[in-house]
């Protein structure tokens, strides 16, 4: 086109890398006059056609190519074009134009391909005849016989493309390996010549033309073409000009030449070419094949083209005109094409670069897709990438982005959270939105590097780097920039560098967790990838679950803490049980699944043993396929199970370490001016020790950041809410409560850590529970399945349940969350089920359960205390013991066993401290050898470690002891207890208020939790209980019978000394005092009876002696083993050991037999002394 006016082209920057706001001022649209004009002219001519119908294809003819090499040191502005001749017969139709938009990117190569394999060309004459053929006196060039001849199409055609055979762009990349020169080639560009003169031509011999004004030729198509193609491919024809608005354009000098040239080949006067889109390709071509500038970033100068090209689109005033749409879409499919070859074949183009041409493509790509497309305009956007992947086969898209994924994974592998990883987090999470390169990266070698550790995955595996970054101590560098001096840091300091921390963290996993829904979106190939690398990643981490796995080869905790995270996050959809989705988790996955391997086949199953699962999955080799929620649901679950036991255990440690570290500088300082010889030494021993506790201490916020990050608390919390509701509904779907159905063996075969995880989160989760929401269903799995033996096997898991019922009591959570009240299964079942446990507790199989089950009933003991204060649960208790005999008085039996046990030792171990503590108070002890002194403080620091446990423990058996005998004293006063009971508390009494009282005081009685004045209270108060009935306001004086058999503690000198005391000291209130007096009184008038019966007896024949007691058998009854013992005596023997003592076989009530004839023949030997059986003692 042609024009007497110069310089009407807009500009902006040559790479297209200026801000939207310099880019949005230079693309100002027309004005509604200048649009007006424009599409007046549209309309008024009807010789106007649609802008693509009639321009030139690149420069070419239809039928006779032609040629310019683009390099401005072989072809000059003066340089005689040469003629050259086409073997085309003047009688050839001709042939249909191609719509160059509607190429694909394999056309548009071969074009390039058959460019660089033609010779020169010359222009024709615009109005030659022979422009379109040869003249017969012209000699034909020799045709290179590698290269087909095409005939060139143009660019805008009125009719559809004309069809051809396909040809894929590896064919023809194939081809011009194999017969391209090894020497670089000039690249010619293509002129036009056509048999008819082009719109352009017509317009240019326009006198009307020739006179427009700047205004007049804006408002016309083609001045609005030449400021659009400028703007958006930042080119110009005309020469730049310093300060110029175009000196940032790039200078079309090889297409200005061509364009400016007349007829004749000289140059028009005061002519100048303007842009048009029938030149893109030529302009394009030109563009990209430059050597002269300095960045030659293709793909970032496309991007930016496409960029600009998007906000010319959504121009108000281009889109009223479908002649402007026609042309920007041109445009558009040009760019992306184009784009298409650059990435397919770099080496064909200038490059910054000599090798590694592939990889710097790798490098332009992932910068456009890391740039911020707020800010650049070169940034890469979804629909740009959408667009692209369309003209690509899956071959080609590997081809194009196995450099970009590769760049992308080495970047990553250098990265830690105080680099700038965002960008790159991003780039990936962009590709994988689409599924030809969510496909392709899932069918990469590096996605599950065979025979990898977990710790190679981690390293090699492409999402392995991606998942790593943390704060964790496993990266230094991080701790030392957000801590750098924990120990002098303010409170606000610290809270302010977690959050700092925590903001990067949740970031980075964030971006992982779109990048893993992108690819499980695109469904197929990409989904079961994904699932497979996390099913890779942990059958390779089993051995963080082993006692003595090898960590060396096992994932870092980082690496495993984000990939939690992110599986939370994929649960977050199905996470709330009411959310009813609970029934689309299949309990039977870790059966009929591979994922996982068969590392999981070794697992201890709940309810069944090793030797059926294997048998039932090698009958079934097939893997299920799972739907989704079944698969995230059970992932995730096992991923917590490799994961949080570990950071946990290392997160307490640290605590304790930091908590030494403490106490060993605090207790250095508080001697520091008592330092003399051993100055120095203390002073470096100082020194390290406040180095070791700022190491500690950083590490411990490290942990802190992450592991109580409070998203992830609620995440992790919510989920094992999830997983209570899950369990409680597969063994209880009708929430009938206890007894619960038989295990079904899908139940059965699930791995014991799968209750193990939920509760040792809730009992060693470093954080408090401050949401009661969802709690209902973490309170009903505890009851059922506490309550429920078959269903979970081990003891000691169970055990671990009670401990999960403690940590949610009010002492111990720090607030009342309302756990167990408003819950009916909790209300109904928990009390018997809590009181069966700790009777159950006792015959569980287990080489040191003797110790370990004090602290499973402490638990059982701190929960009743608390419920006995909830009316609901409190009447629960008392139906249970008048419904269920047997096991209550098991319960107190063994509630008698541990008081007699703890207390005893306590006391004892006070003694020893006290006699210690006077050894080291004595004036002897500077004088005692120094291995006799150090014997001593080792024995005192042993004894004080016990005597505090044991008194915690026995002071909680006490409590219960207290108020079950306030409210239910009868249940205590059976036969078979009050004597033991009698005991027990007769034992005490004496060790507290005996004579022999003062071997009990220590420096510090709080510090054991030993307090004297409180637990006689108790004692008094027990006693008083059990003679006197609260309920019918009147003494019993069955007790006091009891207490006065007591021959090993009973005196009532003791009893006297006890009055005396509570009265001294103002213990009790005077009421209280006097009933026990009354107790002591009864107690006395009893022993004398007894004495006086005693005496007439006699000696008692050994047939009528109990074999075990050596007493008067008042109720003998034979055994299975045939021997015959007092029933009293046995059944107290069965309340603690259910076998028969004689020969060790199971025993139980129902298997006694009474002796009938026995016990009639003691009835007549003691009516012959004038005694009845009633009004004797079972110890006689």
């Amino acid at each position: 086109m042609w024009t007497t006016l110069r310089g009407t082209s807009s500009s902006e920057g040559q790479d297209g890398q200026q801000d939207n706001k310099q880019q949005q001022q230079q693309q100002q649209p027309l004005t509604p006059a200048a649009t007006q004009q424009e599409e007046e002219a549209e309309t008024s001519s009807s010789s106007s056609t649609p802008m693509n119908v009639d321009h030139a294809d690149a420069g070419a003819s239809e039928t006779t190519p032609t040629a310019m090499e683009t390099t401005p040191s072989t072809t000059s502005p003066s340089q005689p074009l040469t003629p050259t001749p086409t073997p085309t017969p003047a009688t050839t139709p001709t042939p249909t134009p191609t719509l160059v938009a509607s190429l694909s990117a394999d056309e548009l190569r071969r074009r390039r391909l058959e460019r660089f394999n033609s010779p020169p060309l010359t222009a024709a004459t615009p109005n030659s005849k022979s422009s379109s053929s040869p003249s017969p006196t012209q000699p034909l060039p020799t045709p290179t016989p590698t290269t087909p001849t095409t005939t060139a199409k143009s660019p805008f055609p009125a009719t559809a493309a004309a069809t051809a055979p396909h040809t894929t762009a590896m064919d023809i990349d194939k081809k011009r390996r194999a017969t391209a020169p090894t020497q670089p080639v000039s690249v010619p560009i293509a002129t036009h010549t056509r048999s008819t003169p082009p719109r352009e031509s017509v317009l240019a011999t326009s006198p009307t033309n020739l006179s427009m004004s700047p205004t007049n030729l804006l408002a016309t198509h083609e001045g609005w073409e030449n400021a659009v193609v400028s703007r958006i491919f930042q080119v110009t024809l005309v020469p730049n000009k310093q300060g110029s608005k175009s000196s940032d354009h790039f200078y079309l000098s090889t297409l200005s030449q061509e364009l400016e040239a007349d007829e004749t080949g000289k140059l028009q006067e005061h002519a100048v070419p303007l842009l048009s889109a029938g030149l893109l390709e030529r302009i394009l071509f030109e563009r990209l094949s430059a050597t002269t500038v300095a960045n030659k970033d293709h793909v970032g100068y496309l991007v930016s083209c496409y960029t600009r090209q998007q906000i010319e689109n959504n121009n108000g005033a281009n889109k009223k005109s479908p002649m402007r749409m026609s042309a920007l879409k041109f445009c558009q499919e040009l760019i992306l094409n184009y784009t298409v070859l650059v990435l397919l074949y770099p080496e064909d183009w200038p490059q910054n670069v000599r090798v590694g041409v592939y990889e710097e493509m790798g490098r332009q790509v992932l910068a456009c897709l890391e740039a911020d497309t707020a800010a650049s305009a070169s940034a890469m956007t979804p629909d740009f990438l959408e667009n692209l992947l369309k003209l690509m086969n899956e071959e080609q898209v590997q081809q194009a982005f196995t450099p970009v994924l590769d760049e992308l994974s080495y970047k990553m592998k250098s990265m830690n959270l105080l680099g700038l990883f965002v960008p790159a987090y991003r780039a990936l999470a962009a590709l994988t939105r689409h599924k030809p390169i969510a496909n392709m990266l899932a069918s990469l070698p590096t996605w599950i590097p065979p025979n990898a550790t977990g710790r190679e995955i981690e390293s090699n595996s492409f999402l392995g780097p991606f998942f790593r970054l943390s704060c964790l101590p496993t990266d230094p560098s991080v701790g030392a920039h957000y801590f750098a001096s924990p120990g002098v840091m303010s409170t606000n300091n610290i809270n302010t560098a977690l959050g700092s921390v925590r903001t990067a963290l949740t970031t980075s996993q964030r971006l992982c967790y779109d990048i893993l829904k992108a690819m499980l979106t695109a469904g197929g190939k990409a989904k079961d990838a994904v699932l497979d690398w996390i099913g890779a990643v942990l059958q390779q981490n089993i051995s963080r679950t082993r006692m003595h796995g090898d960590r060396r080869k096992a994932s870092s905790d980082a690496f495993c803490l984000n990939l939690a995270v992110v599986l939370l996050e994929l649960c977050g959809p199905f996470l709330d049980p009411a959310a009813n989705k609970m029934h689309l988790i299949e309990p039977s996955y870790f059966i009929s699944t591979k994922r996982l391997g068969d590392k999981i086949s070794t697992e201890t199953r709940l309810a069944a043993t090793s030797e059926d699962v294997k048998s039932h999955m090698d009958t079934h080799e097939d893997s299920k396929q799972h739907n989704f929620v079944t698969e995230c649901f059970f992932l995730t679950l096992q991923c917590l199970h490799v994961t949080l036991p570990n950071i946990y255990e290392l997160y307490h440690g640290i605590n304790k370490a930091v908590a030494e570290k403490l106490r060993a500088r605090d207790a250095l300082r508080s001697t520091r001016d008592r330092w003399t010889d051993d100055a120095p030494a203390n002073e470096a021993l100082l020194q390290q020790v406040e180095a070791q506790l700022e190491e500690y201490t950083r590490d411990k916020l490290c942990y802190e950041a992450q592991v109580t990050e409070p998203s992830f608390i609620l995440k992790s919390h919510r989920y094992y809410l999830l997983l209570a509701a899950w369990l409680s509904k597969i063994v209880d779907p009708e929430s009938k409560g206890l007894p619960l159905a038989p295990a079904t063996f899908e139940y059965a075969s699930l791995p014991e850590y799968v209750v193990e995880d939920l509760a040792d989160y809730h009992i060693r989760r470093p954080h408090k529970i401050e949401m009661a929401a969802g709690l209902e269903h973490l309170m009903t799995f505890l009851v059922l399945f506490l309550g429920s033996p078959t269903h979970v096997k081990n003891p000691y898991l169970r055990a671990k349940l009670v401990e999960v019922l403690y940590a949610f009591t009010p002492k111990e959570l720090g607030t009342n969350l309302g756990a167990f009240e408003g819950n009916p299964i909790v209300t109904r079942f928990l009390s018997p089920v809590l009181m069966t446990f700790y009777v159950d507790i006792e015959f569980a199989e287990r080489a040191h359960n003797f110790y370990e089950k004090f602290n499973t009933r402490y638990y059982v003991a701190a929960v009743m205390r608390h419920i006995w204060q909830i009316p609901d649960h409190k009447k629960t208790i008392e139906a249970t013991v008048a419904s269920d005999e047997v096991m209550f008085l098991k319960f107190v039996n063994m509630l008698l066993n541990d008081s007699t046990y703890l207390l005893d030792e306590s006391l004892n171990k006070l003694m020893e401290l006290h006699n210690i503590e006077v050894a080291m108070a004595a004036p002897t002890w500077r004088t005692t050898d120094a291995a006799t002194r150090e014997e001593a403080q080792s024995n005192h620091q042993r004894i004080e470690r016990q005597v505090g446990t044991y008194m915690l423990l026995g002071n909680e058996t006490m409590d219960m002891i207290h108020y079950l005998t306030k409210d239910l004293p009868h249940a205590f006063l059976r036969p078979e207890l009050m004597d033991r009971l009698a005991a027990m508390l007769g034992d005490l009494l004496a060790q507290l208020a005996g004579p022999k009282c003062a071997n009990l005081r220590v420096s510090n009685p709080e510090k054991y939790h030993f307090k004297p004045r409180e637990l006689l209270t108790k004692l008094v108060d027990i006693y008083t209980h059990l003679s006197y009935s609260s309920h019918t306001q009147q003494q019993s004086d069955v007790f006091a019978a009891a207490i006065a058999r007591d021959g090993r503690s009973y005196s009532d000198d003791l009893f006297q000394r006890v009055v005396q005391l509570l009265r001294r000291e103002g213990l009790r209130p005077e009421e209280v005092i006097q009933r026990f007096e009354l107790v002591a009184t009864k107690a006395r008038e009893s022993g004398a009876k007894d004495k006086d019966i005693e005496s007439m007896i006699g000696d008692i024949p050994d047939e009528f002696t109990d074999p075990i007691m050596g007493t008067l058998m008042q109720d003998p009854v034979i055994l299975p083993s045939g021997t015959t013992v007092d029933r009293a005596v046995i059944c107290r023997h069965l309340l603690s050991d259910n076998k028969d003592p004689f020969n060790r076989r199971p025993l139980d009530v129902s298997m006694l037999k009474p002796d009938d004839a026995l016990r009639a023949k003691i009835v007549a030997w003691l009516a012959a002394k004038g005694i009845t059986l009633a009004s004797i003692s079972r110890t006689t």
